[in-house]
């Protein structure tokens, strides 16, 4: 069994922390990011290759770390290129 560790540093840009009027969160992505939904037998799907699953984990620790308000959402879309379809969206709030 080998051990690995992750560290990821980021500036909150929730507004809160900013002193901005508004929410906002960026990710960088290197442009070889895989990310893509489907649906199987009634079960949805996330296939993502591996700096596509690097890229959203750093998305979903920026939402989970930092202090953005109830309703924040990101909109991802598919390989992570806006001018893409939209496959998929984040909001940060209580399970409904």
């Amino acid at each position: 069994m080998t051990k690995k560790k992750f560290n990821f540093e980021f500036i909150d840009e929730s507004a809160k922390a900013s002193a901005a009027k508004n929410d906002k969160i960026t990710y960088e992505y290197l442009g070889d990011e895989k990310l893509s939904l489907q649906v199987i037998d009634g079960a949805t799907y996330l296939f993502a290759n591996k700096a596509g699953m690097l890229t959203l984990a750093k998305t979903l620790l920026k939402l989970g770390l930092s202090d953005y308000k109830e309703g924040f959402h990101v909109h991802l879309h598919k390989d992570f290129y806006a001018d893409t379809e939209e496959i998929l969206c984040i909001g940060v709030g209580e399970s409904k």
